[in-house]
């Protein structure tokens, strides 16, 4: 499922998100909503029918455990469920950042 398909972003942290899911959910196409944590408690535009009905990604840095952790639950949970481990630089001026390392679960449309 290509990034610009996910209709909700989840990442990790609750109060400051992490800033690649951010900037995934800004710069993609469609705009995609970002709900911080793996909660519905600040995002009321988030359902659990919504997440079935659109499909969602999750994007956690590599050292938020318990992220990482409820990812691997998730996708464990759902058929066609996919856990990614990737890294992302940055280039700026033509100098490239250290790799960014992100684990990434993506959760397809449920029928």
């Amino acid at each position: 499922m290509p990034v610009s398909m996910a209709r909700v972003f989840f990442s990790a942290r609750w109060v400051r998100p992490a800033p690649f899911a951010a900037a995934a959910s800004f710069y993609s196409p469609d705009h995609p909503s970002l709900i911080p944590g793996f909660g519905f408690a600040g995002a009321p535009w988030a359902t659990p029918e919504r997440l079935a009905r659109e499909g969602w990604v999750a994007i956690c840095r590599v050292v938020e455990i318990g992220c990482i952790a409820e990812v691997d639950r998730l996708v464990a949970q759902q058929p066609g469920a996919a856990r990614l481990d990737i890294g992302v630089t940055r280039v700026f001026w033509g100098r490239a950042s250290e790799p960014g390392r992100f684990v990434v679960g993506l959760f397809p449309p449920r029928p």
